[in-house]
């Protein structure tokens, strides 16, 4: 990787001190921060929305992964594993209940590492981005998309859920790590390691959150398109998807053994697609754009419909089919439709809660997004000069790009971008310091990115 920024001074040591102090101040804040969050809504933990705290109890009770506590469990693999997986390790077996200790641990770790991984990826893409960064202005960039990640509405509140939300923007953060020094090292060992970490992370993203998939194929394309700035040979590439199989191949030869299919993802993808892409949304969305959908029609006629199917993968595709076959009828409703899923992916303000709670959540992501198109203004300029800086950025926005695209087609909602916020929050933080820089100058220089990775 050629130089960024030369002959550039040394920090002192009372700056590097410093810096030091206050990462150690951010990490305890933080810290005290996730807990105190949790510790304050141990009620909401009681909630079970998608069964993963009856999948653990199940895991941990018969070794079986299905969807009742009581014998015999019925395999499923409707919801993804890792989630209930890690939650299994929580529970006491002899009550059957999930420590909200072991919760709360978990999530709040999760919490704190999805902002240090954030803070992480901030310093390298900034350094990278605005080489000769003055020390003042590099700070208030890592902080802004720490601090971003940190108090994010729906990170926070899918945190006291049991839901799978904070474990997958973990993994996210993670995958984005190993992408990025993936791409940035220039030793042929390292790189083949770092390939099969990155197939890793990816896998078990995968495992958590199936968007995933669609996210390494997108890293792939960019990578393809990128060819002549990056020199991986095949062998890389073969590591990259070693490590991914090693990941999510056993899910689906478990699948194969259980329900005769080699299902990789879920037995949900259909359900979900149907819950997108049925007459009765469509009829409301020819009505108003409007999220208040008046689901009840549609949960009656599938459960119904669905009643005749004996098994996930017939419902799977008993769902499948009856979307597609919606789509293909009303083309133009579906267009529509997706526009609609991809505004309320993306809304500022939720659809339920107090007024006040919707104007403050608005306001919030209102600003984060202005930061975010600020910052994505200024990579479009760096990109004209220097079009090589794109491969230092491609992972971060097609994990934006692919959770769009997924779900401009399946059900969605708000918190389903909360992997996404993250990225999101390093674009903001971008826009914020190219805002700052003209005013604030740049005497102060950091040292080079070689010298700090």
């Amino acid at each position: 990787m050629p130089s960024i920024a030369n002959n550039t001074p040394k920090d002192s040591p009372k700056r590097s001190r410093a810096v030091l102090l206050l990462a150690i101040a951010v990490l305890g804040l933080l810290s005290i921060l996730r807990i105190s969050v949790l510790f304050l809504s141990r009620d909401a933990f009681l909630e079970d929305p998608d069964a993963y705290r009856s999948l653990a109890v199940g895991l941990k009770a018969s070794g079986i992964y299905g969807n009742s506590v009581d014998p015999p469990i019925k395999p499923t693999a409707f919801r993804p594993p890792l989630y209930p997986w890690l939650l299994s390790f929580g529970v006491d077996q002899e009550n059957r209940s999930l420590s909200f200790v072991f919760l709360a641990a978990m999530h709040s770790i999760l919490g704190v590492a999805t902002c240090c991984g954030t803070a992480y990826l901030s310093h390298v893409l900034l350094t990278m981005t605005l080489p000769h960064l003055s020390r003042s202005l590099w700070i208030v960039g890592v902080l802004a998309s720490t601090w971003i990640v940190a108090v994010d509405p729906i990170l926070i509140r899918q945190s006291q859920l049991i839901m799978t939300e904070t474990l997958a923007t973990f993994l996210s953060v993670v995958s984005l790590v190993c992408c990025h020094r993936f791409i940035q090292t220039q030793s042929q060992r390292a790189q083949l390691l770092l390939a099969i970490g990155t197939g890793l992370a990816f896998g078990f993203n995968s495992l958590c959150r199936p968007t995933a998939v669609a996210w390494l194929a997108l890293v792939l394309v960019c990578v393809g398109l990128l060819s002549r700035h990056f020199q991986f040979p095949v062998r890389t590439f073969l590591c990259l998807f070693v490590g991914f199989a090693v990941c999510i191949v056993p899910w689906g030869i478990r699948n194969s053994i259980f329900f005769g299919k080699f299902v990789l993802t879920t037995t949900h993808g259909g359900y979900t697609l149907l819950l997108a892409n049925n007459p009765s949304l469509y009829d409301h969305l020819d009505r108003s754009w409007s999220r208040d959908w008046d689901e009840s029609s549609f949960f009656a006629d599938w459960s119904q419909r669905s009643s005749a199917s004996s098994s996930e993968i017939e419902q799977d595709r008993l769902a499948r089919n009856i979307a597609l076959k919606t789509i293909r009828e009303r083309p133009l409703a579906f267009l529509k439709s997706s526009v609609a899923r991809l505004l309320w992916l993306w809304a500022p303000w939720p659809n339920q809660g107090g007024l006040l709670a919707r104007i403050g959540i608005g306001a919030w992501y209102f600003v984060v997004y202005i930061g975010a198109m600020f910052g994505l203004a200024s990579l479009i300029r760096t990109f004209r000069p220097t079009p090589s800086a794109a491969r230092y950025w491609f992972p971060l926005l097609t994990l934006i790009l692919s959770v769009s695209m997924v779900h401009s087609v399946f059900w969605s909602n708000m918190r389903m971008r909360a992997v996404c916020m993250p990225a999101v929050s390093i674009l903001a933080s971008l826009g914020v310091v190219a805002t700052l820089r003209p005013r604030l100058g740049s005497k102060d220089t950091i040292c080079s990115v070689e010298s700090m990775l």
